[in-house]
């Protein structure tokens, strides 16, 4: 059931329990939005289960996209965005305060959120402020498709 948790200014953070059409366009455009900043790829978008957005009518600001399947004993974070001119409001960390019941609720024992190695901001502070501690260091090498 889709639910209103909190509001910010004229927005309001939206629970979709389940991906919907909207849950998963809006996602891909994010993530679009993300790959476009210069983050690295990290495969498995396909997975997302659910979503808490922070949207009015018209527009969607923000996003914190997750699978309870990609791990068994961890809901797993997919992405959390936020529109460049909405940033430093606390809407990320309202993003990651809003998600906690929402594991604890599907029984899971922890969360999991991989960050780019060059998001400095998320790795110095704001991954400390909601919470997170780095566990370890993920490499990637993509293949070539012959």
């Amino acid at each position: 059931m889709i639910q209103i948790l909190d509001n910010f200014a004229n927005y309001r953070f939206t629970y979709y329990p389940t991906a919907t059409q909207k849950i998963i366009d809006t996602y891909n455009n994010m993530y679009k939005e993300y790959l476009d900043l210069g983050y690295i790829h990290i495969p498995g978008g396909e997975e997302v289960d659910g979503a808490i957005l922070l949207e009015d009518e018209i527009d969607i600001i923000g996003g914190i996209f997750y699978s309870l399947t990609r791990s068994p004993s961890c809901l797993f974070i997919m992405l959390a965005f936020v529109k460049d001119n909405f940033r430093g409001n606390g809407i990320y960390k309202k993003f990651h305060q809003l998600i906690t019941p929402i594991a604890f609720e599907n029984n899971k024992g922890g969360i999991i959120s991989l960050v780019d190695m060059s998001n400095k901001l998320m790795l110095e502070t704001t991954g400390k402020s909601v919470g997170y501690v780095p566990i370890m260091q993920l490499f990637y090498k993509k293949l070539n498709q012959g």
